[in-house]
């Protein structure tokens, strides 16, 4: 779940509690104050409807509240502020600001005595109306001092949190927990407040105290008496004996010492320790242990695809190792060939090839990405090695057009040689026509790479008949891992002919 979606249930579920507690008040103790509302408005000698002068006004603030938060977080936030439109923003905010004075002032004119067509003196009109607007600003501006503080701790204070977990599993738990508990105490607090407005105390207990103390339970079955239980070193009834002594003997000192600093008299600790303690029982235990579950199965899940990385690791070093000996197995039988048909006269621009690819072996292939230009290289050295096996044959055609303009990405070592050497070993007969092309081109986000050759049945005594270097099975497996849905691969055989054609992809052009 990410910020913008936690804001919105967090949102969703306090004005949710919030109007479920002013419906349980009205019902309740409100009753009372509707009596007294009923008889302001007849000693006015103005009528009293219900819904228009009791209801609505106690219904309507926090449906206020709640629209602006989600008209300034996911309307001007989004749009004007995280684009750098400070301007805009501030403008915005002020109209948020004109548009909750209003309504505020509406709310409060409904559950005025001065709602009634019979307030028609101008000058009691007018003081009435600066008082609706007076209040109706002074509410705006409590819920624009609320949502600048919120704004100030979502820029500054939640992604220093959020970077710090990134780094720390700890961290990560830590976040983890204290959202899921942000869903209890917020709607929590909001309750109580609702409910018991007229009881400071005890909101303080329940908002500074309860909750608090409910996370510390909470921790400390997390993180000792759960995966002890788990592991086998507690037994089931070990497990319940340690986890109700120490969650009652956490609770005792912190309600004594509430009674002793702050508690009223209406604080009754006997009763609120029992009562506190049935709610951790109740609520935090179960919490707990679906967090534990759902930690340990998504835990499971991580390992399962950190040992297929590893196992994925392993092939593709496996499949870089069995890169090596092939080519140089070529390269070495191409200069032996040379030498024995010229003597010396190519050994030495052979033998500067070979060593440049050697080169690239030894250091450029042990990398996990390379310059394409390094590979472009790489791959001429080897077609120019292969043009001094096949050069006293006129039957053959080796047409290559590798574009380097442009090149600019980086790629995986020893990516595209397969496919020539493919194209080397089963399209060359130097006794039958045979013909290889290879081209290359790139864009500034694709890589645009074929190859195309004649097919010829190998010859008896093929030295590389029982080897099949790395073979296109291992480089499509190699592509999926490096390049998983941003490659292309099309392969195309005839009894004559064989086509290769290979898209890379990188959509941040490098």
């Amino acid at each position: 779940m990410n910020l913008r979606q936690l804001e919105f249930w967090v949102a969703t579920l306090l004005v949710t509690v919030s109007l479920s507690a002013s419906l349980a008040w009205m019902d309740g103790a409100g009753q009372a104050s509707v009596a007294d509302v009923r008889r302001e408005f007849w000693n006015s000698g103005l009528r009293f409807n219900y819904v228009m002068n009791y209801f609505l006004p106690h219904i309507l603030p926090a449906l206020f509240y709640y629209g602006g938060f989600l008209a300034v977080m996911f309307l001007g936030y989004p749009r004007f502020f995280e684009t750098k439109r400070n301007d805009a923003f501030i403008t915005f905010l002020l109209g948020v600001l004109g548009a909750m004075t209003l309504l505020f002032a509406f709310n409060t004119f409904l559950g005025s005595p001065g709602y009634s067509e019979n307030y028609t003196g101008p000058e009691r009109l007018a003081g009435r109306l600066v008082t609706f607007f007076s209040r109706g600003l002074i509410m705006a501006l409590q819920f624009m001092a609320l949502i600048t503080a919120y704004i100030l701790i979502r820029v500054y204070v939640i992604p220093a949190l959020m970077s710090r977990s990134k780094r720390s599993l700890k961290a990560q738990s830590f976040m983890t927990h204290f959202q899921a508990f942000l869903f209890i105490w917020v709607p929590a607090i909001a309750a109580v407040f609702f409910v018991r407005r007229d009881a400071l105390d005890f909101m303080i207990f329940v908002a500074f105290c309860a909750l608090p103390l409910a996370f510390l339970v909470h921790a400390l079955n997390y993180n000792w008496l759960i995966p002890y239980r788990e592991q086998k070193r507690l037994s089931w009834w070990k497990y319940w004996a340690l986890y109700l002594i120490l969650s009652f003997a956490m609770c005792v000192p912190v309600v004594l010492v509430f009674e002793a600093t702050i508690g009223s008299v209406s604080f009754d600790p006997g009763a609120v320790l029992v009562v506190t303690y049935i709610w951790i029982l109740v609520l935090v235990t179960p919490l707990t242990w679906i967090l534990y579950l759902y930690g340990r199965k998504t835990t499971g899940r991580l390992n399962q695809l950190a040992s297929a990385l590893s196992t994925s690791n392993a092939n593709l070093d496996f499949l870089k190792s069995q890169i090596n000996p092939h080519f140089l197995f070529n390269a070495l039988n191409t200069l032996y060939g040379t030498a024995i048909q010229e003597r010396s006269e190519n050994t030495a621009q052979g033998i500067q090839k070979l060593g440049d690819m050697m080169r690239f072996m030894l250091f450029d292939n042990m990398q996990d990405g390379i310059p394409l230009i390094k590979e472009i290289q790489y791959m001429r050295n080897y077609i120019d090695l292969q043009k001094l096996r096949t050069q006293a044959s006129d039957k053959i055609r080796i047409d290559t057009m590798l574009e380097e303009a442009g090149c600019q990405h980086t790629v995986a070592p020893m990516l595209l040689i397969p496919f020539v050497e493919n194209a080397f070993k089963h399209g060359i007969s130097l006794i039958r026509p045979s013909w290889i092309k290879v081209s290359l081109t790139c864009t500034p986000d694709k890589v645009y790479f074929d190859v195309y050759n004649s097919v010829h049945p190998s010859p008896e005594k093929d030295p590389e008949e029982n080897s099949s270097g790395i073979g296109l099975e291992n480089v499509r497996q190699r592509l999926q891992l490096l390049y998983p849905g941003r490659h292309e691969l099309s392969i195309h055989q005839s009894q004559t002919e064989y086509f290769i054609h290979l898209t890379l992809l990188f959509p941040h052009g490098r």
